[in-house]
């Protein structure tokens, strides 16, 4: 075969091979999301509950206080150098639906009803509202069944900090009822619902509509709750304040999230 009819041969091969798509595929409000480890906002869905979990890239940060934060408690003092890996982190806190189909599928106890509260199970309306009136160890269950477990409280601030010093999750600016869902009296909202308050990452409601159980201890009686609530003031938004419950309880303004 000549050279010539050789290269020709190789350009007809070359045009008529597929080419891979370089797009990113869409995300909810359709806008393109990276769907792969190792880029920090990364978003992908999981199959068994429906949730969608982001990627953080881990890293170096201060956890406690933050320079500036007039509002610091003694148990968030003195910042402590701290490194995390990266893991995949819920968007949002675990909803009502997901939840009960880990119920469904005989993995989950049912949420705890309490009497007078607000717990979203009962909620016609309330299927996209974060899951309360659940234990710590119903939590974990949870998030072993999706092959995931809870954050430990470092990586929760981590995440809320967005690796940074910031006070809030969106900043250092004050909170606000577009940023966050607190101060209320009938219980807790949809997530994703306040988005002026998501994370650089873009998680939502990292602080506000329900705290969130970690892994972490506080101390000899309580575990660790991060992220303040729904019936809760400013100062339990901040990404450094730490919570206390112990793991036994099934409280209306205690939910959750997975890591992965």
């Amino acid at each position: 075969m000549t050279t010539g009819l050789l290269a020709s041969l190789l350009q007809i091969l070359a045009a008529a091979a597929p080419v891979a798509s370089t797009a990113a595929p869409a995300g909810a409000n359709g806008a393109a999301v990276p769907a792969v480890a190792g880029v920090p906002g990364a978003v992908r869905g999981d199959q068994k509950s429906g949730l969608e979990f982001v990627f953080l890239p881990g890293g170096s940060f201060n956890l406690g206080c933050v320079d500036g934060d007039a509002q610091c408690k003694p148990d968030e003092k003195p910042p402590k150098p701290m490194t995390v890996q990266a893991f995949w982190i819920g968007k949002t806190a675990v909803t009502v639906v997901a939840y009960s189909k880990c119920v469904a599928a005989g993995v989950c106890k049912a949420s705890k009803e309490i009497t007078g509260g607000y717990c979203n199970v009962s909620g016609a309306n309330a299927q996209l509202n974060p899951i309360n009136c659940v234990s710590r160890p119903s939590s974990e269950a949870f998030c072993k069944w999706i092959g995931g477990r809870l954050p430990t409280a470092a990586e929760r601030e981590f995440a809320a900090k967005s690796g940074e010093s910031r006070i809030y999750p969106w900043g250092n600016e004050p909170p606000s009822a577009k940023r966050a869902f607190y101060g209320a009296k009938n219980g807790s909202t949809m997530v994703g619902t306040h988005q002026e308050g998501a994370s650089k990452w873009g998680l939502q409601d990292m602080a506000g509509n329900v705290w969130e159980w970690t892994s972490d201890t506080y101390d000899k009686t309580f575990k660790e709750v991060r992220g303040g609530a729904w019936s809760g003031s400013p100062p339990h938004l901040r990404a450094s304040n730490r919570g206390q419950a112990e793991d036994w309880w099934t409280t209306d303004n205690i939910g959750f999230r997975c890591v992965q």
